[in-house]
């Protein structure tokens, strides 16, 4: 299974276009794990996706991008798209890093790091996954 593909798959589908595979996404992002996994088996690159392979996709990821809950799923952060993604509240460490073009730095030097068209700025705790976001701008 190519987990990596997959993980990029649901990430796009979950964080910016849930209708390209008619998913019914609630307000806080979540969608049935029945109904994506139905939407997908109608593909030819994943009609083989089962439930286990959503788990072992979350489980083999560095980066977590996705949680499973109550026979749900959604993408941890990244939206593009009008929802509230609750996060819980926790005392961040001491430094993170934010991975960002250069082109970007007048702009983030004077009016600070804003989330632009998504829900929150994405920060990491270690540079290499703060480089990585660099390559997705």
């Amino acid at each position: 299974m190519d987990y990596i593909g997959l993980s990029k798959e649901i990430s796009y589908v979950l964080r910016h276009a849930p209708w390209e595979y008619e998913l019914e996404m609630d307000e806080e992002g979540w969608v049935p794990i029945e109904q994506l996994l139905d939407a997908f088996q109608r593909t030819k690159k994943w009609s083989n996706v089962c439930e286990a392979d959503l788990n072992d996709m979350i489980e083999k990821s560095e980066k977590k991008r996705h949680e499973l809950a109550d026979g749900r799923i959604r993408a941890f952060y990244g939206h593009s798209m009008p929802m509230k993604i609750l996060k819980e509240e926790k005392k961040p460490p001491n430094v993170l890093y934010h991975g960002t073009a250069r082109r970007f730095l007048e702009s983030i030097n004077e009016n600070g790091l804003l989330p632009q068209s998504r829900q929150y700025v994405h920060l990491s705790q270690d540079i290499e996954t703060a480089e990585e976001l660099i390559n997705l701008i």
